[in-house]
């Protein structure tokens, strides 16, 4: 395990600490080769890939595994075994090429020939401070600087043994992976208490409409009756051709700028076909209510303050008997999208069926109760909207300790 490259870096080391090449103080060992063929349903060898590689990165996930025939001969170097470093190196996607797993016992797994072991010199590295340094941006910026201009993303040995490691004594290096594990344990529990909190928060928007909005079976208050969607709203289709005179200087809305669960409209974000620019579209106005038929389970429903022209996959309503407000929290809520999709049309791109739609069930009050309830929502939808944005940005800070951990720790502060 020579090579004739040289690390380099312009951070200074601590006392005692020294530069290596990965290559020096590890050696990679590459996975089995089979054919399509080869694989069965169940029993034989147990072949571990990319997919078994855990989200967070740092354990194996064997919920999924592939199995080929027990006829192949594997060589037992092959299978992983404690201490190994479970890594991709060949995948059709850059952002998987160094991912790593730290194997915790011996397995009865072999690998796949794209993933390999990273198998370390225990007289030089710990196999756990090296898994960390596999974890840092630093090995992230090296792989995307050695095959950013390869078409075939593959990661090579020559090019893994390049890397350059700072490498403290042995007893230094396992005070650091066992002060790492520490950090690193806590910020997993902290992101996941938070990813908890976020998805309370989330569901919150779905749980009032609930609340508010009686669904069918429910007693309805006194004052309140049922209604079918076509009796309170009715469709608009009045169309814009690519060679009216007004049509280039209407604003263009694709379901891409709308928001799902919100509504919340964004003419700056997303991308469309320009063939549906040119294409015929709806007209509509801040008089309507806009229904995202394509795929309803999205459940995109603007409130348009503008007006312009729209894909045809997104219908605009004109409310009758119903505020725009109100109407267009009946759309949103769970039950509407349950019933959109009972009759809706095309499998891989389902479309609600807009005559079967106009037959829902809408729990309907007067006027001045339909204000009164679509501004009291407005207002706590705001306000779990506004708490799941500071969950996400505490997760973002939470996100960020890791990497803080890592780069403290590998120059010598932790």
């Amino acid at each position: 395990m020579t090579t004739n490259a040289s690390p380099t870096t312009d951070d200074a080391l601590p006392d005692g600490w020294r530069w290596a090449l990965l290559g020096e103080v590890a050696k990679l060992a590459r996975g089995v080769s089979y054919t399509k063929k080869d694989e069965v349903h169940d029993g034989g060898h147990k072949v571990l890939r990319a997919n078994n590689i855990a989200k967070e990165r740092a354990q194996l996930d064997l919920s999924e595994i592939k199995y080929v025939s027990a006829s192949l001969w594997f060589s037992p170097d092959k299978k992983l075994l404690k201490d190994d470093i479970f890594i991709c190196l060949a995948s059709g996607s850059k952002d998987h090429i160094g991912k790593v797993a730290l194997v915790a016992d011996d397995t009865d797994c072999y690998f796949g020939a794209f993933m390999g072991a990273v198998r370390v010199d225990h007289r030089q590295i710990g196999s756990t401070y090296l898994f960390h340094q596999l974890q840092h941006s630093r090995f992230n910026q090296f792989l995307r600087s050695q095959i950013s201009s390869t078409n075939i993303n593959n990661l090579s040995a020559k090019v893994l043994y390049r890397f350059p490691i700072p490498l403290p004594p042995l007893s230094e290096q396992e005070r650091i992976a066992r002060v790492l594990d520490e950090c690193l344990s806590s910020v997993a529990r902290a992101k996941y208490a938070a990813e908890a909190q976020l998805a309370a928060a989330v569901a919150l928007p779905a749980a009032y409409l609930r609340q508010a909005l009686p669904a069918e079976g429910d007693d309805l208050p006194a004052g309140w009756r049922w209604a079918r969607l076509g009796e309170v709203c009715e469709e608009d289709k009045t169309t814009i051709k690519p060679s009216d005179e007004s049509c280039s200087s209407m604003p263009y809305l694709s379901l891409e700028h709308v928001e799902s669960e919100t509504g919340n409209i964004d003419l700056d974000n997303g991308s469309y076909d320009d063939r549906e620019v040119l294409s015929n579209t709806f007209s509509f106005s801040s008089e309507h209510v806009l229904y995202g038929k394509l795929r309803p389970y999205l459940n995109k429903v603007a409130l348009p303050d503008f007006s312009g022209r729209c894909t045809t996959e997104i219908i605009p309503l004109i409310p009758k008997d119903a505020t725009r407000g109100y109407l267009a929290r009946v759309l949103r809520r769970p039950e509407s999208v349950q019933f959109a999709m009972r009759d809706k049309t095309g499998s891989r791109m389902p479309r609600t069926d807009m005559k079967a739609f106009m037959k829902l069930p809408v729990p309907l009050p007067s006027l001045d109760e339909q204000e009164r309830i679509a501004s009291e929502l407005d207002a706590r939808i705001a306000a779990a909207g506004a708490l799941a944005s500071k969950i996400r940005e505490r997760l973002e800070a939470i996100d960020a300790l890791p990497g803080a951990y890592l780069g403290k720790a590998f120059a010598g502060g932790i």
